[in-house]
């Protein structure tokens, strides 16, 4: 399953701490991620190493996947971006469950 992990770093890095740990948890599960980050320096002493299992992507520079995970995930009330909120209607349109 893949899943799509939308997190917007506020404060003390606590945010990115929960979504970086629920990322890696998930790819220890055999998982796929992608773990979208409007501050992906933050990871840097965080986990310089990264994760096997999980994409981290920089938001909103890289653009959003044309087609959405499996799961999405607005971690922290975050607003997914335009372009994702109009692919996952388009899947519910087409039947696939959101």
């Amino acid at each position: 399953m893949l899943w799509d992990i939308y997190c917007r770093v506020i404060d003390n890095f606590g945010d990115i701490g929960v979504c970086w740990r629920l990322s890696c948890d998930l790819a220890a599960r055999g998982e796929c991620v992608r773990l979208w980050l409007d501050d992906a320096a933050a990871l840097g002493w965080l986990a310089p190493q990264g994760r096997a299992g999980v994409e981290v992507l920089s938001w909103p520079g890289d653009s959003p996947a044309a087609e959405p995970g499996d799961v999405v995930i607005e971690a922290f009330g975050c607003e997914l971006p335009e372009p994702v909120q109009a692919a996952m209607a388009r899947s519910a349109g087409a039947g696939k469950p959101v």
